[in-house]
Formats: structure tokens, C-alpha cells, sequence
């Protein structure tokens, strides 16, 4: 998707606890990503990380302050940006470190409470048009002298509205233990907070200038640069800016209650991270297929099963089902959709044979499905088909949506057998024990049919589907492919003709300097053709158990902003709606 917008994003040493934390963090950049914009992203030093530094200092020059303090302290952001920058990685987000030397991002003023005043701007856009996300350490500049200088205490908040103004983002949010500014300290009061949906810049300063860096406020007033103080996960924020202040009674919304169904890759990583996030979500149930598999997870033994008639004996707002397979997953799912209960799925086989039945559901009860994670993985394919459809509707797609026949092409082409290069695949978890459904086309074939569902309206029979995998090819033939200049790609395909939904898979030559041609191993590549205006580029992780997991988590939080903000529809009147599908509309 056409990735026009930039959201700035600061988090402080309030959310960044410890290592751990990070993944919260990783959980609000990809929220922005997945939205389309371009994510700037300004960290502070991990919690009292800067306090123990001074004191390390002072150990060592007693109650002189040194003028190479700022070099110092500087380590505890530079730290905590490049665990951040290898988590990103991680989940497959195009990430780039940036240092305040790089960006040129000048300061003046006393060493320890400088002032920002300008940085590389073209520089700094060229990095953010170039990759999906790009780190800053916040809190540091260079003075005038070369020498790293430090902007005072809660000096990240000033550097984010700094490069916000210059870069004129779309969204400037600073990320806070607290869901927003409000009459008092909400950590300390006991009684019924009103919290600011808007602030004018004055007031800030006088009941939140702990909350808010004084400088960062006056900078923001002075440049009349709005920017909000939000919780992380929350959609609501307080926007501070030219405004009259605007008091409502808060009221915070209760953890979920989930069901999640599988512990495998995938579904261990979304243990853990549901277990790190306690104030949003509460386990109430895990079910898997082999209760004696190993696992380097520990379960309470209160919530742990193997029947999965035990799924719904308690109340449940969100199931997540991760165990794989057609049955008893279909099962399980439309049961969750009938008793209103909302469900989050990556699972590609039951939406491409079931979607229309689990559409209906959805529209009968009002629960909602939702399911990035289905196809692409942790690159945004869905995300971008949904956004075209809505604004300018879609005339084709074509895409490489299964790394393990990238692989195996690849290696192929580089000289091995077939066999060996799905072994290899095999050992690398590229490709499953069974990998009949990719090398032979049927993974791909569900992922296009979900997807020609979303982008025009019309559930396709994937029986139906011509579907061509990479075991019709001769090995010989492949590596005579690539001599000339070329590759093969396992594409697939859907388009609109002549009124007709037309979808397809097969292996195809294409130049090797085409965009689909760059997919190697789990990358997912697709190009979506708009009925209008230039076709877009998607590109990401498809597979592996953090590029998912994330995906799924995505989902998993969005539902919980839904149902914090009461926005679940309920006893929609009429089926089926008009128009594209909305199965997949989250």
C-alpha cells in the first residue's frame, strides 16, 4: 500500500520497563505499519536506566559533573533503540537504525539540557521512504562543538516533536503509562479520574509536567504542532493542542477473556505474548491436540486441555485459533462466531472452504473474525487489498505467496536436486514434514481465493481453481531459466474480466529484475492493479513463527480496541451485504 503518511512514535522509559517490554512496543509500531504509514520510531532508555548511568559517573568523578557525561548517558537510548531495531527485524519489518550523528541532528545550549535545532531532513526521508520503520534514540543531539549533548530530563518527548514538526507527520503519539492526561495522576488516585480527550497546550503545563516534558509542550505551542498522549494498545488518545479542555468520567476497560486453541509455533508465541500483557487479555482457556508434546512453555494445569469440549465452559470474549487443520478447528470457530464470541484465525484452508458459512455467522451474530495473518503472513497483503477495494477498487492481483517453493526454485536454480532443496527447505523450516499443499500449488491456491473474496465480492470454489505447482518442472528447465536472465515464480493470480472473477496459480518466467522475482524464502511479494492510478507493491515475511505471531496479535489487539470502545455491531439486519466480501475486513 502507498505508504504517503508518517506516524512518529515515542516511547519512554515508563513503557520500556526492561528487555521484555520491547515486544509491547513492537506490538504499537506494527499497529502503524499494517495501517500504512511509514513509522518513525523515538525510545528512551529502559526504566531508571539514565539513574543508574549518573551514578555509575559519579562513582567515578564524585560530585563534579564531567563534560563527557552526555556520552554516557546517550548509551542507555542508543541500548535500548538497537534491542528495538533487532525485534522489528525480527518480525519481519524493514527496519533501519539511525544515531544523532547520521541524522545530523543538531542541538544547542548546556550539555545536559540542550535545545534541538536542526537536523538532515532529506536524509532522514530518504531513510523512512526506504524502509517500514526507522529507530531513533531520543534524548541526544550534537552541539555545535561535534560532541553529543543530552536535551534534560524527558528529553525523547522533545525529540519526537522535533522531528514530528520537520518531518509534518500525519501522527505524533507519545506513549505513556497512562491512557492519556488526566485531572491527576491516575497511578496514585483511587477515585473516578476524568481524563482530557483535548488539551490546550497552557493547561498541560500546569497538571501534567511530569507527564510531558515542560520544553517539549513549549516547543510544540510554539511551532502549533498538536501531538497526543495516549496508553499503549488504546485508540483513544488526549490530543494537546490549540483546544478548550474537554473532561469525560474514564472508565477502563476490563482484560478480555480468551480462548486460544494451539500451542505450536505459532500459538506459543501468542501464549507468551498474551502473558505480557495481563492488563489487556486474561487466559482463561488453552486446548491442544497432544498434551504430551514437548513444549518450552509452561500452562496452569486449570486451564490446560485436550477436549475441546471444555472451550466454552467458561465465558469468553476472543478465541484464538492456532491448532491448525480443518477439524476441529471449522467446528470450534463456528461455534465461537454463534455464541457471538469474536475469533481471531491464520488459518488459510478454512477460509478458503469455509468463508461464506463463517461470513454468515458473522453477520447473524455481530462477532467479528478477523484474519491478516492468513495470507502474507506479516507482510500486509490484506491490509493493502482492503484499502484499494474501499478507495479505488481492484482490477488484478498477482503474487508470489509461498516461500517454500522460493526456495526451493532458488536452490534449484543454484544447482541442486529437487530433493535436496526441499530437504534443506525441511531443515530449515521452510516447508512442513508433508509439503504436498506448497510445492504442489494448494497453499497458494486457498491464500488467492481469500483474497479475490476480499477484493470483489465473490467466493470462489478453490476446487475450481486451475492450479499448477512447482513439481511440473523439470530441474534442467529451471536452471536453463535463470542462464537466460530470468526465474521461475510460483504466481498467483486474480482478476476481474468481463464481469468474471478469474484466479489462478502456476509456475511462471518472469525477468529477474521484476518485483516479483525479489521473493526469496518467506519473503511474500504482490502487486495489486487499481482500477485507477498506479499499481502498488507489497512486500514482507510471509511465514515463521514471529512475522505470524505478530500478525495474529495485531488482530488480536485490534479486537481489543473494538470492544473498549464499544464499537462491536450487533444483529446486523440484512445478508449478505452488498459489495466485496467482508469476512476479512477488520
Amino acid at each position: 500500500m502507498e505508504r504517503s503518511k508518517i506516524a512518529v512514535l515515542k516511547f519512554g522509559g515508563s513503557v520500556l520497563i526492561n528487555d521484555e517490554s520491547c515486544m509491547r512496543v513492537i506490538h504499537e509500531v506494527y499497529r502503524y505499519f499494517r495501517k500504512g504509514y511509514r513509522v518513525l520510531a523515538v525510545v528512551s532508555a529502559l526504566e531508571n536506566e539514565t539513574d543508574r548511568l549518573i551514578e555509575e559517573a559519579a562513582a567515578i568523578t564524585g560530585p563534579r559533573e564531567s563534560s563527557f557525561l552526555p556520552f554516557l548517558l546517550a548509551t542507555g537510548e542508543e541500548k535500548t533503540a538497537t534491542l528495538l531495531a533487532m525485534g522489528l527485524e525480527r518480525v519481519g519489518l524493514k527496519t533501519q537504525l539511525a544515531h544523532p550523528y547520521s541524522l545530523s541532528l543538531k542541538v544547542n545550549g548546556p550539555g545536559l539540557d540542550a535545545k534541538p535545532t536542526g537536523v538532515n531532513l532529506g536524509h532522514l526521508q530518504n531513510l523512512l521512504g526506504a524502509n517500514d520503520v526507522v529507530v531513533v534514540p531520543g534524548f541526544v543531539g550534537i552541539d555545535e562543538a561535534n560532541n553529543l549533548a543530552v536535551m534534560g530530563r524527558g528529553g525523547t518527548d522533545l525529540t519526537a516533536l522535533f522531528l514530528a514538526q520537520r518531518l509534518q507527520a500525519s501522527v505524533c503519539r507519545l506513549i505513556k503509562d497512562v491512557d492519556g492526561v488526566f485531572e491527576s495522576d491516575p497511578n496514585l488516585s483511587k477515585k473516578r479520574l476524568k481524563r482530557y480527550n483535548t488539551i490546550h497546550w497552557d493547561e498541560v503545563q500546569s497538571v501534567a509536567k511530569v507527564l510531558v516534558q515542560p520544553k517539549a509542550t513549549l516547543f510544540s505551542k510554539e511551532q502549533r504542532f498538536e501531538f497526543e498522549v495516549a496508553g499503549f494498545g488504546k485508540k483513544q488518545a488526549t490530543t494537546v493542542g490549540p483546544y478548550p479542555s474537554d473532561l469525560q468520567v474514564y472508565s477502563p476497560s476490563p482484560p478480555l477473556r480468551v480462548g486460544l486453541l494451539g500451542l505450536g509455533n505459532v500459538g506459543g508465541g501468542i501464549y507468551r505474548h498474551l502473558t505480557s500483557l495481563t492488563d489487556l487479555f486474561s487466559i482463561e482457556k488453552v486446548v491442544v491436540k497432544h498434551a504430551g508434546k514437548k513444549r518450552d512453555i509452561t500452562v496452569p494445569k486449570d486451564i490446560f486441555s485436550t477436549q475441546t469440549e471444555t472451550l466454552f465452559d467458561q465465558p469468553l470474549d476472543l478465541l484464538i485459533e492456532c491448532i491448525g487443520g480443518t477439524e476441529p478447528a471449522t467446528f470450534l470457530i463456528e461455534t465461537a462466531l454463534e455464541l457471538g464470541i469474536d475469533v481471531v484465525t491464520a488459518n488459510k484452508e478454512i477460509l478458503a472452504k469455509s468463508g461464506d458459512r463463517l461470513e454468515e455467522l458473522t453477520f447473524k451474530t455481530g462477532a467479528r473474525l478477523f484474519s491478516s495473518a492468513a495470507v502474507g503472513g506479516g507482510a500486509p497483503i490484506l491490509e493493502g487489498v482492503k484499502t484499494l477495494t474501499e478507495n479505488n477498487g481492484i482490477k488484478q492481483v498477482d503474487a508470489v505467496l509461498n516461500g517454500t517453493c522460493n526456495f526451493i526454485l532458488d536452490k534449484v536454480a543454484a544447482g541442486k536436486s529437487f530433493d535436496q532443496a526441499l530437504k534443506q527447505a525441511q531443515d530449515l523450516g521452510f516447508a512442513e514434514a508433508d509439503p504436498s499443499l506448497d510445492i504442489e500449488g494448494w497453499d497458494a491456491a486457498f491464500k488467492i481465493q481469500i483474497i479475490s473474496y476480499l477484493a470483489f465480492g465473490v467466493f470462489l470454489d478453490v476446487r475450481k481453481i486451475p492450479v499448477e505447482g512447482i513439481t511440473s518442472l523439470e530441474e534442467e528447465q529451471i536452471r536453463a531459466v535463470v542462464k537466460n536472465g530470468k526465474a521461475y515464480r510460483l504466481i498467483a493470480s486474480c482478476k476481474l474480466e468481463n464481469g468474471e472473477v478469474k484466479a489462478r496459480v502456476r509456475p511462471e518466467i518472469i525477468p529477474s529484475h521484476y518485483f516479483l522475482a525479489g521473493a526469496r524464502n518467506e519473503t511474500c511479494r504482490a502487486i495489486l492493479t487499481p482500477e485507477m492510478g498506479d499499481p502498488v507493491y507489497l512486500s514482507g515475511k510471509g511465514a515463521g513463527c514471529w512475522p505470524t505471531s505478530e500478525a495474529v496479535i495485531a488482530d488480536v489487539l485490534d479486537i481489543y480496541r473494538l470492544r473498549s470502545d464499544q464499537e462491536i455491531i450487533k444483529n446486523v439486519p440484512e445478508y449478505p451485504p452488498k459489495g466485496a466480501g467482508s469476512y476479512l475486513r477488520n
